[in-house]
């Protein structure tokens, strides 16, 4: 698992001349597909890193790995690519779904708590880890697994998601160690697992915390296996100055200079009571006599920017009109347009009267590192 076995090799699998298995015909083809097209000389190796874009965090640290990988070893010597199986290669709308569970959160406790009890109760000697919710939908599922994997052809695979071990373990990685594709999984959840993420069948699995390595071992996993190593972290984090000059640098870029800052912060969906939240601080802050700096940042979540932007903050609070945001158009006509234009006048008014607080509504960020140097306070969910 060593890149250094890249660099000298890596793994090769030996030539079979009994008839294959349905595992052994994904390796078949995915040696295939890497012969025709290697270049003039020793061909690159490559990393599959697979996930599902269910929440912002997957494909970040999806991205925070390969950006890590790369340090290590070069593009042109290391391939390392990234896929969302269960949109690329299935049926599902596995992204659109997830946000319609977590839009009802007795919903997706309802899920999450049935999938986690059927997984304690199955047998942790080496085979099916995944539960009776993942059996009945493993056969809708099963041929995009196989096809991605003879696709790509892979040297590693990563694993980043909880639903991504247990259909290619299961059915489609050889079981001969000298012909066994290396499988790892990084947990990217901090505080409680899934049993989905500890699948017996992997190499190895990479925890965040000493509680989730006892939770891996609970789930059946043997001590070698579990490596405690934090989260994986995005490359902007890397080498951060949290020095005073620094913060306040930062500030000057960002046009945030009063006296305070204030991030308030959903992951990359805006989720959670991150309306409630906002217009709580909005309200709080404008009673206190500090100029401060309110910044509400609600991801792909589009249609909570729209309503934080169309609210009625309180007397103390103005909202920034961002230059990019000014020529998004706004729904027209009717009393609704009249509400909203009454509703922006007011607002204005309220700025011209010398506001103590300002508010900053934004969508998805790639420079969130930025924002979060810059604070004073953030004000987040647990994941």
């Amino acid at each position: 698992l060593d890149l250094m076995e890249f660099r000298h090799g890596g793994h090769g699998a030996p030539t079979k001349s009994e008839p294959m298995k349905p595992e052994e015909h994904v390796e078949e083809e995915g040696r295939k597909h890497e012969a025709d097209n290697q270049s003039e000389g020793a061909r690159k190796k490559k990393i599959l890193i697979m996930m599902s874009d269910t929440g912002g965090g997957h494909r970040a640290s999806a991205n925070s790995l390969k950006a890590a990988l790369h340090m290590i070893m070069p593009e042109d010597k290391l391939q390392v690519k990234i896929v969302d199986v269960l949109e690329d290669y299935t049926l599902w709308f596995s992204n659109r779904l997830y946000n319609w569970w977590v839009a009802y959160p007795h919903v997706w406790a309802n899920i999450f708590h049935h999938t986690k009890r059927t997984s304690e109760k199955l047998d942790r000697s080496g085979g099916y880890a995944g539960g009776t919710t993942a059996k009945i939908l493993e056969p809708t599922v099963r041929s995009g697994y196989r096809r991605c994997l003879a696709e790509e052809g892979p040297d590693l695979v990563v694993s980043v998601h909880p639903i991504m071990q247990v259909i290619p373990l299961e059915h489609f990685m050889p079981q001969d160690r000298s012909k066994k594709i290396p499988f790892v999984t990084c947990v990217t959840d901090l505080g409680e697992a899934h049993p989905w993420w500890f699948n017996v069948s992997v190499d190895k699995v990479f925890v965040p915390t000493e509680e989730m390595h006892e939770t891996a071992l609970k789930c059946g996993m043997r001590e070698d296996q579990v490596h405690v190593v934090g989260l994986p972290l995005r490359q902007g984090f890397w080498h951060l100055d949290g020095g005073e000059d620094a913060k306040q640098a930062k500030r000057r870029k960002l046009g945030l200079e009063e006296e305070r800052v204030i991030l308030a912060i959903g992951g990359g969906e805006g989720m959670g009571k991150l309306e409630e939240v906002a217009k709580s601080l909005g309200k709080h802050l404008a009673e206190s006599n500090r100029k401060s700096r309110l910044v509400v940042v609600c991801g792909r979540n589009e249609k909570l920017r729209l309503r934080l932007e169309r609210h009625t903050w309180p007397s103390g609070c103005e909202l920034e009109k961002l230059s990019e945001e000014k020529e998004k158009p706004r729904d027209a006509g009717g009393d609704e347009a009249s509400g909203d234009l009454q509703e922006e006048e007011g607002q204005e008014k309220r700025g011209e009267e010398g506001a103590r607080v300002k508010v900053r509504v934004v969508g998805f960020l790639d420079n969130v590192e930025e924002y979060m140097l810059a604070s004073d306070v953030i004000v987040s969910k647990a994941g």
